[in-house]
């Protein structure tokens, strides 16, 4: 069975790949958990913060909502989403299996 963090990692892998916000996710999640859920695929390379200029245009607009900088739309896959694993999303979610 999957934990939550894991669902919503995998969740976030394929928004940011279709490039849809999934605003749900943050009406179930806390905002610490979407932190650590960002960073750490950050970490492991499978996304990345999308260019500066987009960059300083979402962190304005969060600014403006005052909402936190973690979204779907402020990064991009770093490779194809057929190329990350499950195994892959485990290990950065839960550690090593």
């Amino acid at each position: 069975m999957l934990s939550p963090l894991t669902q919503i990692a995998i969740t976030l892998l394929h928004d940011i790949a279709m490039h849809e916000p999934h605003e749900a996710i943050g009406h179930c999640t806390s905002p610490e958990e979407l932190r650590y859920i960002y960073t750490r695929l950050e970490q492991k390379g499978m996304i990345c913060r999308k260019e500066k200029a987009n960059e300083k245009a979402n962190e304005k607009a969060a600014e403006d909502a005052g909402a936190d900088t973690y979204t779907t739309c402020s990064y991009k896959l770093c490779r194809p989403l057929c190329e990350i694993s499950l195994l892959e999303v485990l290990e950065a979610i839960n550690g090593h299996l």
